[in-house]
């Protein structure tokens, strides 16, 4: 498992602005663009990461299609990658990224869940049929969303995911894209015209979109030479409980139906203190703070030690106590106790 380095994680400590309207836009569009959400070298060395270390997507037995010969002409995928390596996981939970799913959650905590690669093959890379992600979920609610970051530039004609905007208010409409040319406008043909079509525009390097698990999108082919490749992050709100659905990275976590996700030592949970309570911090650099005998300690299943509870020196002995140090220095965040209640 290879850790992230200082440089690349003093760059996921810097906060992103989201543009102002982005939250009404998801809430009203079904979608928003997130642009320049990382940088290039950021990316960059995602995608190095994923050629070197990710493994391809393990479908569970009613999943198959994914990994099919004519499957793999439209989409080839790596999942739950945060889960095996901590490079990845450092990503996922860096200030940075939680900070963006916060801000689209409009909520002070959150769940991560689960994060995917999808690249488009070039020459032969076929369309993405138009469906919801929801139905494909053991979720018994609404309320996930997918960040979709381009990990090199990417141009129209290499088949950028397209929204219909609006469309999340139509409820679940069932399994789609389960094979070329399965899709949910063929079923709801209405769809199309009601709502017609957003996004599918050039991308570069680090820019994102985000959209709800009850959004409609596909995308067209790759009509170029080169892979369209993307990597996914998806976050959701705590009061999600487990249908009992099969999934084959949510079937590894071994709950029970009706148990809630933020229950469960497998997901992470999120908060704009997480950061924090991972070392047991909450001055800047150079003080020292006697953390409350009422905080428990760490979220669960993160690859970083808690710090004894007693009087924590800010020292830079790991790249996740430097982050914070900055970024306390930056937020002036000076919090009497950091237990979840």
């Amino acid at each position: 498992m290879k850790h992230m380095s200082v440089e690349l994680m003093s760059e996921l400590n810097d906060a992103y602005q989201v543009p102002e309207g982005t939250l009404e836009h998801l809430r009203t569009q079904s979608w928003a663009p997130l642009p320049g959400l990382l940088n290039a070298d950021t990316v960059k060395t995602m995608l190095e990461q994923v050629q070197k270390y990710a493994a391809p997507v393990q479908p569970s037995e009613t999943e198959k299609w994914m990994t099919s010969d004519e499957y793999a002409k439209v989409l080839q995928s790596h999942d739950g990658m945060a889960w095996t390596d901590n490079w990845f996981r450092d990503l996922a939970l860096s200030p940075r990224l939680t900070g963006v799913a916060l801000d689209l959650l409009d909520e002070s905590e959150g769940l991560f869940i689960h994060d995917m690669t999808f690249t488009k093959p070039g020459h032969e890379g076929g369309p993405t049929p138009f469906h919801q992600d929801y139905p494909f979920w053991p979720f018994d609610r609404k309320g996930a969303f997918t960040i979709w970051i381009a990990m090199t530039d990417l141009t129209a004609d290499m088949g950028i995911l397209q929204f219909m905007p609006g469309s999340h208010n139509e409820g679940p409409l069932g399994r789609f894209s389960r094979a070329p040319g399965d899709d949910i406008r063929k079923a709801y043909p209405y769809l199309e015209d009601k709502y017609g079509f957003a996004g599918g525009t050039d991308l570069k390097a680090g820019d994102a979109t985000v959209h709800y698990d009850l959004t409609v999108h596909g995308a067209n082919g790759n009509q170029t030479t080169r892979g369209r490749a993307a990597y996914t992050l998806r976050y959701m709100p705590t009061d999600v409980i487990y249908t009992g659905a099969p999934h084959r990275h949510f079937d590894a976590f071994e709950m029970t139906p009706g148990e809630l996700f933020a229950d469960s030592p497998q997901v992470p949970h999120i908060s704009r203190l997480s950061w924090l309570r991972m070392v047991g911090v909450t001055r800047p650099s150079g003080t020292t703070h006697r953390r409350p005998s009422c905080c428990a300690g760490l979220m669960s299943n993160t690859s970083i030690s808690a710090a004894p509870r007693s009087t924590v020196p800010v020292a830079h002995d790991s790249v996740a106590e430097i982050a914070v140090a900055e970024w306390i220095q930056r937020s002036r965040i000076d919090h009497p106790c950091l237990c979840r209640r």
